[in-house]
């Protein structure tokens, strides 16, 4: 995630990282800080079974996540965007990034 600000959100993808199998939470500054007291109540716990990663910039972050090939996996709110209720835990793959973006 790149330039979250709102130490609540952080908490719920955390949330939602550890809920899906997420191992790895990768920000690129400026974040919030992961152990912001909101955001460490919004993960419910969920902070403390995951890898956290800030990133200074997007260019460190592409460098560094070259060194091993990954799958890519997309979030949209377009209405050609494929489901999540419809995508089944036998296409997930290891080494696989998952990008939060909004427009």
């Amino acid at each position: 995630m790149e330039n979250i600000a709102n130490p609540g959100n952080l908490g719920s993808i955390m949330r939602l990282c550890a809920a899906f199998g997420i191992d790895n939470l990768y920000t690129i500054a400026p974040a919030v800080e992961f152990f912001h007291p909101e955001a460490v109540r919004a993960s419910m716990g969920a902070i403390f079974h995951l890898n956290l990663v800030e990133f200074e910039s997007l260019a460190t972050m592409k460098q560094k996540l070259s060194e091993n090939p990954h799958h890519c996996l997309g979030t949209s709110i377009q209405d050609d965007a494929v489901d999540l209720a419809t995508w089944t835990t036998s296409q997930v793959v290891q080494n696989m990034l998952v990008w939060f973006w909004s427009e």
